[in-house]
């Protein structure tokens, strides 16, 4: 005890203890514990707000400002930083707190941050192509049409029923791509979407993605954040109750090598209450990408859906020219006979058939083509001939059946799939050619349409 009284330790006055001179070992242990703090405070954020675990600018800002905050209040007490603090009580207590901050931090990452594909890698699924035989059965069942930059064959039934689409209105006028296409497999439980394709800036080729996320994961990190960022949070991948994800190939096994159209990408398989989404991302050698996007149910119907869907990835190519898919679009629309598909089948269910058949075609062509404005002419006019149809079988089914309620299910069913497609259409023909007489035909089928049930 000095002659003030005042107890010394180590030669240090408790008055002095923080400001002693730390060695060169204990201020790395400060730094190491800082570091660990920081990393533990970004491994919170991840996991209470289910962030991205690869920062960008602006979470990178977030979590470094509230450790800024932390070690401001840390020297309103201490008069230096927390890690600093530890070290200067003694070497026994800050390696204690470094190595437990740094345990936790190990198994907090181990339980978030590391499970997420963007830091693993990824598992890779090959799958062998399909081609539907030439057969009638299989022509009953599927038909060979492009949209976008993807090109094969695709459902015409669903459980026996024929897929319709829908296309949705976006305001215009569309440049290279619209938005997207909605294959109405069982409404409202099963539908299949198909985007335009939506490619990250800068472009970066299918193999280098590949090799970057089944590989290393350390050795692309910003290639990774830009390449999955924005998917997994439009489909809110963290909240999901089940999740997936796949590198995939569609190749031929016997085949070696690699083939420029064999489709390639991501496959990622989420569960979130009670539905399932199952989504596609189709890349191109030159780094395009797709998104083909499956929402079911569950159930045996779900679960049926599913392997249609991948029975379709299956059998699709894709490439980098839209030439190749406007080539087929144009060749499939010269195939078309709307008179022929109305008059030469008198049961319904044939000409349902045979108008989502069309229906695809023309919705297939402005895929590739967006300012084709006869697409959306033929598109809009074939469906006011079909909703004339659906509405004198309205009145046949309901005389022969006498089930008036039944016939009204199904039939607004029908009219529920057909006739937003004539509002489309003229809204879109509005965008590309305002001053067309097509147009302004057009905006008449439309008031037409209307005026039915």
């Amino acid at each position: 005890m000095n002659t003030h009284g005042k107890i010394e330790t180590r030669g240090v006055s408790r008055r002095n203890l923080t400001r002693r001179s730390l060695s060169w070992p204990e201020r790395a242990g400060a730094v190491a514990f800082n570091s660990a703090l920081l990393l533990l405070i970004w491994i919170l954020l991840v996991a209470e707000f289910h962030l991205f675990p690869l920062p960008d600018s602006t979470t990178g800002f977030i979590c470094l400002g509230i450790f800024i905050a932390l070690f401001a209040l840390s020297y309103q007490f201490f008069k230096c930083g927390l890690g600093k603090k530890l070290w200067f009580m003694s070497t026994q207590t800050g390696l204690i707190a470094t190595g437990g901050l740094l345990l936790i931090d190990l198994v907090s990452a181990d339980l978030t941050l590391f499970k997420h594909p963007a830091l693993s890698s990824l598992p890779v699924l090959e799958l062998t192509p399909l081609a539907p035989t030439r057969s009638a059965e299989a022509a009953q069942e599927w038909i060979t049409l492009p949209f976008y930059y993807a090109f094969g064959a695709w459902p015409k039934k669903f459980a026996g029923n024929p897929v319709f689409y829908e296309l949705p209105y976006a305001k215009g006028p569309p440049t290279l791509f619209i938005g997207k296409v909605i294959a109405r497999w069982h409404m409202p439980d099963i539908r299949l979407v198909i985007e335009g394709p939506k490619s990250p800036e800068p472009r970066f080729s299918r193999a280098d993605l590949k090799n970057c996320l089944t590989a290393h994961v350390w050795s692309c990190i910003g290639l990774r954040r830009l390449a999955l960022r924005r998917t997994l949070e439009s489909l809110s991948y963290e909240l999901a109750d089940e999740k997936s994800m796949q590198w995939i190939e569609v190749r031929d096994p016997k085949v070696s090598g690699s083939i420029e159209q064999n489709p390639a990408g991501l496959l990622i398989r989420l569960h979130r209450g009670s539905e399932w989404i199952t989504r596609w991302i189709l890349i191109t050698e030159n780094g395009s990408h797709q998104a083909i996007t499956l929402y079911d149910h569950g159930g045996s119907e779900g679960e049926a859906a599913r392997v249609l869907a991948e029975n379709t990835i299956r059998t699709l190519r894709v490439t980098d020219h839209l030439s190749a898919t406007q080539s087929l679009a144009a060749l499939k629309i010269s195939e078309l006979d709307l008179k022929s598909a109305i008059e030469s089948k008198k049961k319904a269910s044939d000409w349902l058939m045979g108008l989502a058949e069309i229906q695809a075609t023309l919705l297939a062509r402005v895929t590739v083509d967006p300012k084709d404005l006869n697409a959306y002419y033929h598109l809009g006019g074939s469906s006011l001939v079909f909703l004339k149809k659906i509405e004198a079988t309205r009145k046949e089914l309901i005389e022969k059946t006498g089930n008036a309620e039944q016939v009204n299910w199904l039939v607004n069913d029908w009219s529920a799939a057909i006739k937003p497609m004539v509002e489309t259409a003229a809204r879109y023909a509005t965008d590309v050619a305002p001053e067309s007489l097509k147009t302004r035909q057009l905006a008449e089928m439309n008031a037409q349409a209307n005026h039915l049930k």
